[in-house]
């Protein structure tokens, strides 16, 4: 039997490996389909099952289960392909599963380390980053200020530890994992929380968008707007139309680049527009402007 190579201690390995909340996950390797489940009896990791967990290998002409049961593991397949469950003692049988379980390890393996090379803290300039909030937020009160910061500041050190924080909000993004510029996003979600930011789609209607600049700002937005054909601009040339207008009065329609089909827009003070978008360059961030 394969326990020497397939233990127990491997099994638990690869059942980590499941989302929080997830019924099973599967991909391909090598014509190989691998299901794990989180079916199960008992107590794992201090959740209740109902079944044992159980990781399925299936090729084209085999599939195996191999069942953990309380603390042991058990060896079962269908070598008719009709799933007919019999325990594994074929050695033929016994050697192929030893070999897919061998690759299904060392692909995890790769995955991780890739996983592990993608989240890894981006190398940010911490004093950058933080001289960069308070330029783009100088007439916030310091605590809104540091409230910023700890949110961007957590995303750049633990990008995985700012998911596994936010996982509901990312995943409206449609942000299912971390990666390295997490961070960006940080920054765009919590200048929407503290509403120094509004967030459109990329076709956005004038109405709307008119609505949501004036959202920050006393100008009214509607008088800064070409009198004929406004209605029909598409949002980009709306933008404009605004961003143009408002730097008569001083300010500057920016919006930070998520890599999204949204826009997140915020006002600029004229003057400090060029050393916010000077900073925002040193830190990876992009910064359109209207």
């Amino acid at each position: 039997m394969p326990e020497k190579i397939i233990t127990l201690k491997k099994v638990d390995a690869v059942l980590q490996t499941i989302p929080e909340g997830s019924n099973g996950v599967g991909f391909r390797l090598s014509d190989v389909f691998y299901a794990f489940n989180h079916s199960s009896s008992g107590m794992y990791q201090g959740k209740p099952y109902t079944k044992p967990a159980h990781i399925q290998v299936k090729t084209p002409t085999i599939r195996f289960w191999i069942d953990r049961v309380d603390d042991g593991i058990e060896f079962k397949y269908d070598p008719a392909g009709k799933m007919s469950l019999v325990p594994l003692v074929d050695i033929e049988a016994i050697r192929e599963l030893e070999i897919l379980f061998l690759n299904l390890e060392n692909h995890l393996n790769t995955q991780k380390r890739n996983g592990q090379k993608k989240t890894a803290a981006p190398a940010i300039n911490l004093d950058v980053m933080q001289q960069l909030i308070n330029t783009l937020l100088q007439w916030l009160d310091k605590d809104h200020q540091v409230q910023i910061w700890k949110a961007v500041e957590s995303a750049i050190l633990d990008p995985q530890q700012y998911y596994r924080n936010n996982t509901n909000s990312l995943a409206k993004r449609g942000i299912n994992a971390p990666f390295s510029g997490l961070y960006i996003i940080a920054l765009a979600d919590a200048l929407l929380e503290a509403r120094v930011a509004v967030e459109i789609d990329w076709n956005s209607d004038t109405e709307t968008i008119q609505w949501a600049v004036s959202q920050m700002t006393n100008v009214e937005i509607q008088e800064l707007l070409p009198a004929e054909g406004s209605k029909e601009m598409p949002a980009v040339k709306v933008m404009k139309a605004i961003g143009k207008n408002l730097s008569r009065q001083n300010l500057t329609l920016t919006s930070l680049d998520i890599d999204s089909d949204s826009y997140v827009l915020c006002l600029l003070p004229k003057d400090s527009y060029r050393q916010v978008i000077e900073l925002a360059n040193k830190v990876g961030i992009k910064m359109v402007k209207w």
